[in-house]
């Protein structure tokens, strides 16, 4: 099915009928191409790297599940003010982004952590934490005019399964990613982006 949507997507987008109505030519790939490839390629590894440090912290450092959830609030609020500090300079736009995207990565792992790794929510409770900070990554992508920041945070959103260390039923799988999706489609339609 993701074949055959991304296949019909590609035909429609690079038809060569000039009265054919576009959707916008810069696509994800031109996006990933396009400027600063290496630095974007970079980003997406440090990210990965990140989520495979903090799982493997998370199972080898002897420190209660109180304070390493605690800890994951305390730098997400820390990242977030930081990056509302510099929301006013124009010239800090990268830092202010990478700075929000940090924030909203940390607040999601840390989520994620307090239902995947320890048990404090359950199964609806966890989803719904994800859900709710995917929703507000998506929101300010969308204020901030920022495709490199709803990138990221649906990337995170459809790798974290990836990060867990039991397996959390079908149905929830399922549904979690029937709502990143969702998610997508929003964004997708709130900014034209592709």
């Amino acid at each position: 099915g993701v074949v055959l949507i991304f296949s019909v997507l590609l035909a429609y987008e690079t038809s060569t009928d000039s009265s054919q109505l576009r959707l916008r030519q810069y696509g994800l790939f031109a996006w990933l191409v396009a400027g600063n490839w290496t630095a974007k390629v970079g980003a997406g590894l440090l990210i990965i790297g990140f989520g495979a440090l903090i799982r493997y912290m998370l199972l080898h450092i002897d420190v209660s599940p109180e304070i390493k959830i605690g800890t994951g609030i305390s730098l997400s609020a820390l990242l977030g003010l930081a990056a509302f500090s510099f929301r006013q300079y124009p010239k800090r736009r990268a830092l202010y982004l990478a700075l929000a995207g940090a924030a909203h990565g940390v607040a999601y792992l840390t989520a994620y952590s307090a239902y995947g790794f320890f048990g404090f929510v359950n199964d609806v409770t966890g989803l719904s934490l994800l859900v709710l900070v995917a929703c507000a990554s998506a929101v300010f992508a969308v204020s901030a005019n920022a495709a490199s920041i709803a990138v990221l945070a649906m990337a995170g959103a459809f790798a974290a399964p990836a990060f867990s260390i039991g397996a959390p039923g079908p149905l929830i799988v399922y549904g979690y990613y029937l709502a990143a999706s969702g998610l997508t489609l929003l964004l997708v339609l709130a900014r034209g982006w592709r």
